[in-house]
């Protein structure tokens, strides 16, 4: 269990990770390739994040996320 103002100042390298669960779309973006890397990773979101969805994933992609009840990338 990691809080990403903890993440943003000490950047610890996690090994052997499968999954990551971010509880809410990260505030910033880079965060996502560097702690799911090659790890499957799931985001509970709600409508009222879609802006911050739409920094991770680009505004075309973000409207067909948004649209679903469940979305696998």
């Amino acid at each position: 269990l990691v809080t990403e103002r903890f993440y943003f100042h000490f950047r610890p390298k996690f090994r052997d990770v499968q999954r990551v669960v971010f509880i809410q779309p990260p505030t910033f973006p880079q965060f996502v390739p560097e702690l799911a890397g090659n790890c499957s990773a799931i985001f509970y979101f709600t409508e009222f994040d879609e802006i911050a969805i739409e920094r991770i994933v680009g505004s075309e992609l973000s409207h067909s996320i948004l649209s679903h009840d469940f979305y696998t990338l």
